[in-house]
């Protein structure tokens, strides 16, 4: 038998012990030794090799049955841990971490960590940018901080021990009530206020084992809260004999399962409290949303969702844009927020976060009209891919343009200058024409309900910023202001038809009446202040009483008594092609607030319009 250094050299060795002749003359006699199983002679060294082979092939076996059966997020953490231990003789490692994570019932992500040992660098952890990840959610500590170094078993309670299988709300059994709300959650919407992400979300539900990191009892009774808005059902209602508690009774519980992890901070808390701030704002508590909104900002921040994860994160793909969707839809939430209650933004900004990526296979995904009442589950006209990560995609980009003109409007007291003003305009033009073909309108086919409501949040943004320069006594107040602003009203309510005759309106975002409402006002002031044609006069009227038409069948009681008040105060007479909207809506027509004071009760109330009261006062004083 030869030795190992003789091997290598393919030279003639004596065999003999502890060093060879070879050795002794070539200077390797510290490296000369004998390997019996090396030997391939022998017996002993086949049968070892063949033991190797198969282990090597169990394994093998094993992570591939891993990644093909497992589900899409298990999946990725595996490849995940396979990058991470790279060689093939760390593979046996990856195979009793997966196991280890099996039985726990803990994360494939939390095991793919690298661990700080004497043998390591720990003072390598004090950096810039240190972090933590537990087996719930991965947090950002700063380096000041010394809750970078905690342990994984420092974590936060999960709601609800791994394994075990309760219902997900104790609102109700009824799963078949549960996954109608779900459908017209998803179909209404979460295709607009995408906060979460929703193949993640059926993921976690639908796991044998609970282990609350994608779908949590809290986050499902915010989404059935929401979904009961969509929804015609008795059971929807707290009351089923009163239609203003409709979901009433999900929230209660959502608020109870908030309270009890007050402490906590995770991705399904962050995304509960983005939908219930959805569901206030729908209800017309704005302020109560706003409230919502801030301890949502507080929860982003201590995650530190507004910044891609540092290398040392060592998390999966899946959770990375998990986290993407859920920063920016908390962004475009809160942007929207600060718009409608007139607040500078909240200040936390993405840093370096990249947007959500477009996956071909989820935007192809069709859209369906569940819960309209002529659709019976099969095949329709209506259905057509999604495109909601295209849509929020788009979201994202328009959110940081009103993002920036709101920190202008609200840093100094005097507003944005006219200047300032059409550089933003130039912008949220820009931003039109960069839309990609399958988010624009269509002219000869259907469009998506999202995709409408897209493009009436964006005509409602070139009204906001550009209302202020209305203002008679404006020095920049010209026809193109004033021609930009019928434009973009216009638009509104001709994307409103279209909504209306292809969906109903009962279906509607709350933003779409927010959208209305402003073109609505528009119309007020081109009705009182007209110029241009008679046939243009005309048909701003008609636009005015479809938008009132439009409020009193979404039930927008609140925006058309905002309607009323600006009508009654800016016109002496309303004209007679709007009476009959007015009788519809059983609006007295004959009752003035008086003076120039305004109704405090209707404009700011729990959160008004605070932009337009101030604009609209503006308005009076010049009278």
């Amino acid at each position: 038998m030869a030795c190992m250094p003789c091997r290598n050299r393919r030279s003639k060795c004596d065999a003999v012990m502890p060093t060879c002749g070879s050795c002794r003359v070539h200077n390797t006699e510290a490296a000369c030794h004998y390997n019996p199983d090396k030997d391939l002679r022998t017996k002993g060294a086949l049968r070892k090799l063949l033991v190797d082979y198969g282990k090597e092939k169990r394994t093998s076996e094993f992570i591939l049955r891993s990644i093909s059966q497992g589900s899409e997020a298990d999946a990725a953490a595996v490849v995940q841990l396979l990058r991470n231990n790279n060689k093939p003789e760390n593979y046996s490692d990856v195979q009793d971490q997966v196991v280890r994570m099996l039985h726990s019932g803990g994360n494939i992500e939390v095991l793919s960590r690298p661990i700080l040992t004497g043998e390591g660098e720990p003072m390598s952890a004090l950096t810039l940018d240190a972090s933590q990840t537990t087996s719930s959610q991965s947090c950002h500590y700063g380096a000041t901080s010394n809750l970078a170094f905690q342990g994984d078993e420092a974590g936060l309670s999960t709601n609800g021990p791994a394994g075990e299988v309760p219902h997900w709300t104790a609102v109700t059994s009824n799963t078949e009530l549960i996954d109608h709300l779900l459908k017209v959650y998803f179909t209404w919407s979460h295709p607009f206020h995408v906060l979460f992400s929703e193949e993640c979300f059926h993921h976690g539900m639908n796991e044998k084992q609970r282990k609350y990191k994608y779908c949590t009892p809290l986050l499902m009774n915010a989404i059935l809260a929401i979904g009961c808005c969509y929804s015609d059902r008795p059971e929807a209602r707290k009351n089923p004999n009163d239609a203003d508690t409709v979901g009433d009774h999900f929230f209660e519980e959502a608020q109870r399962l908030f309270a009890e992890a007050q402490d906590e901070a995770s991705l399904p808390i962050v995304q509960a409290l983005g939908l219930m701030s959805l569901r206030e704002t729908m209800h017309n508590r704005v302020s109560s949303g706003r409230k919502y909104v801030f301890l949502m900002s507080g929860m982003v921040a201590e995650l530190g969702l507004e910044r891609p994860p540092t290398p040392d994160r060592r998390i999966s793909d899946a959770e990375v844009e998990a986290r993407k969707i859920t920063f920016w839809g908390y962004f475009a939430l809160e942007t929207a927020s600060a718009m409608w209650l007139g607040r500078t933004p909240f200040p936390l900004k993405p840093t370096g976060l990249g947007t959500p990526k477009l996956s071909p296979d989820l935007e192809n995904v069709l859209w369906k009209p569940f819960g309209t009442p002529n659709y019976d589950g099969s095949e329709t006209e209506l259905a057509q891919p999604s495109r909601k990560y295209g849509v929020l995609l788009q979201l994202c980009l328009l959110s940081g343009i009103v993002n920036d003109f709101l920190n202008d409007f609200y840093s100094t007291p005097s507003g944005l200058t006219f200047e300032q003003s059409c550089l933003h305009h130039e912008k949220l033009q820009k931003w039109r024409l960069d839309l990609p073909t399958a988010l624009q309108i269509k002219d000869d086919g259907i469009t998506l309900p999202q995709i409408i409501t897209l493009h009436c949040y964006y005509h409602h943004c070139i009204i906001v910023l550009l209302r202020p320069l209305l203002n008679p006594s404006s020095p920049h107040t010209s026809k193109s202001v004033r021609g930009l602003c019928d434009e973009a009203a216009g638009k509104i309510s001709q994307l409103m038809d279209i909504y209306s005759r292809t969906y109903g309106l009962d279906k509607s975002s709350f933003i779409n009446s927010n959208s209305l409402t402003s073109a609505a006002i528009i119309h007020v002031f081109s009705v009182s202040k007209p110029i241009g044609s008679l046939e243009q006069k005309q048909q701003t009227e008609v636009y005015l009483a479809e938008a009132i038409q439009k409020l009193h069948e979404m039930k927008a009681d609140r925006f058309l008594r905002i309607v009323q008040n600006v009508l009654f105060k800016w016109r002496a007479n309303v004209p007679a092609s709007v009476q009959p909207a007015l009788d519809e809506a059983q609006l007295d027509s004959t009752t003035t607030t008086g003076g120039y004071a305004l109704d405090s009760t209707i404009f700011a109330e729990d959160g008004g319009d605070m932009w337009a009261m101030e604009w609209e006062r503006s308005m009076f004083l010049q009278e």
